[in-house]
């Protein structure tokens, strides 16, 4: 299995250097274009190329799911460490935007739907995994694919889906201040047109999951688009748990995880077939996991927080939590 990279190398290559800002243009040309330079892998680029001559299998590949800020990365860190999984060691946005990049789809959303995969995407995908692991198992997380489940199954028909939620207060206040971090570490695009939500200072730079009809938030609240996130993230897994086999999906709460880390961690290893793993465990007990948490405790954020979560109460069941043990009443 290959090894991870170093965690504060991941997380500083999110962030802009000081340096980069003051040449970065609104757009992040000059940005994209170092971060394409530092992406350049030469073994990778030649695995890709060998795996044009190779019969590629992949089985039972592990999808984690989740509203950004709900703790997919914690879970994913700790399953990326299994010695039978295989892993991109990141989120896998450079593989699923390649055939389906906003910008080929007149900047529409982050959704891909059923019957838009192509047969030269499918061979691209499968090149692009073996480039970067042997195994013939792995486990994958980006938020964006709670939108994309019906398109994960057709390039995955035997994939299993692990759903991690999450408190939707403390999820929708780190997608706050997520969209208001000062260096804007959490942009995802760079859109086409100007964005006007009061305090935004970053007028083409949007943050997180494209949502659809994203243009009618561009002079919304940032709370506002923050719920509106999480609810499309919430409603696309509500799709997904009806269209994936109940055997081949599992629902995990991160108050559970935090509680009871190994209590929830060796049932789901169960469940997947897996076994229990030396590495894994002591990456798990060393605490070396993403702290989910950052950003603060979401009461910073109360007022903001529960005005726009009032109107979703069907959605805040659908995702597991219930309103009133929230203290949200419609």
């Amino acid at each position: 299995m290959t090894r991870p990279p170093d965690k504060t190398t991941a997380v500083q290559r999110k962030q802009v250097p000081e340096w980069l800002r003051r040449i970065d243009d609104p757009w992040g040309i000059t940005w994209r274009v170092i971060n394409a330079v530092r992406r350049i892998d030469p073994g990778k680029i030649a695995r890709f190329q060998m795996a044009r001559f190779q019969t590629i299998r992949f089985e039972r590949p592990i999808f984690i799911l989740g509203a950004p800020r709900s703790g997919t990365t914690t879970l994913f860190h700790l399953l990326s460490h299994h010695a039978r999984l295989g892993s991109l060691w990141r989120e896998g946005h450079d593989m699923w935007r390649r055939y389906h990049h906003p910008r080929r789809r007149e900047w529409k959303s982050d959704r891909i739907g059923a019957g838009e995969v192509s047969s030269a995407e499918r061979s691209y995908i499968h090149r692009y995994l073996r480039a970067h692991f042997p195994e013939s198992r792995f486990v994958e997380k980006t938020p964006e694919n709670c939108l994309r489940i019906p398109y994960l199954l057709e390039l995955f028909p035997d994939a299993m889906f692990v759903v991690i939620r999450r408190d939707p207060r403390a999820v929708v206040s780190s997608l706050i201040n997520g969209w208001r971090h000062p260096e804007g570490r959490f942009r995802s695009y760079f859109v086409p047109e100007k964005l006007e939500m009061p305090g935004h200072t970053r007028p083409h730079q949007w943050s997180f999951t494209l949502i659809e009809n994203w243009r009618d938030y561009k002079t919304r609240t940032i709370p506002e688009i923050a719920a509106e996130q999480w609810r499309q993230s919430v409603l696309g897994l509500d799709e997904g748990r009806r269209l994936v086999h109940a055997d081949r999906w599992r629902e995990i709460s991160l108050e559970e995880y935090s509680a009871n880390t190994m209590g929830t961690i060796e049932p789901l290893l169960e469940w997947l077939g897996l076994p229990s793993d030396d590495e894994m465990t002591r990456f798990m007990t060393e605490a070396r996991a993403v702290n989910v948490l950052e950003g603060g405790d979401w009461r910073k954020n109360e007022a903001e927080v529960l005005a726009v979560l009032k109107p979703l109460a069907r959605e805040i069941e659908i995702s597991g939590y219930d309103p009133r043990a929230l203290g949200i009443t419609s």
